[in-house]
């Protein structure tokens, strides 16, 4: 099963990208190996199903590069001590998973480049704009991943 989460808050303007794109991508996927949610941040409650998934994509908003503009990378358990901080990060997740149920899959962390991220209930224009365009983007990059459902 691929899990993909889709975080951040969408009370702080462009920070709620990962939330709607997870929303649209619920909608378009419709697999029963796909299993997507959309939250307000990444916690601790997340460990269990994420070592029991093949795969896990985490979609969350990012400050860095053009507006709209999506990087990807693939995150694996980080190393050091203690399993939880005060900021609870993809890697830190799949540590957690690693310790507590023996099973770390593979994570691949899409970010989408935004513009504000003041109090607001909506993505700034530019974002707004483009968001149809992004959610088509990021459904291409996991159905390219290399995971065998």
């Amino acid at each position: 099963m691929i899990l993909i989460i889709g975080y951040g808050n969408p009370l702080r303007g462009d920070d709620g990208i990962g939330q709607k794109i997870a929303q649209m991508l619920e909608e378009r996927l419709q697999d029963k190996h796909i299993q997507v949610e959309s939250v307000f941040q990444l916690t601790p409650e997340w460990v269990e199903r994420i070592s029991q998934a093949q795969f896990v994509v985490f979609i969350d908003a990012g400050m860095d590069g053009e507006v709209g503009t999506i990087r990807q990378g693939f995150v694996r358990a980080e190393t050091g001590e203690g399993v939880f901080t005060h900021n609870v990060c993809p890697e830190t997740l799949l540590r957690a998973a690693l310790a507590l149920y023996g099973a770390a899959p593979p994570g691949l962390l899409i970010s989408i480049a935004g513009e504000s991220f003041d109090y607001s209930a909506e993505l700034s224009p530019q974002l707004e704009r483009v968001l149809p365009e992004l959610a088509e983007q990021v459904e291409a990059i996991i159905k390219d991943l290399p995971v065998v459902v």
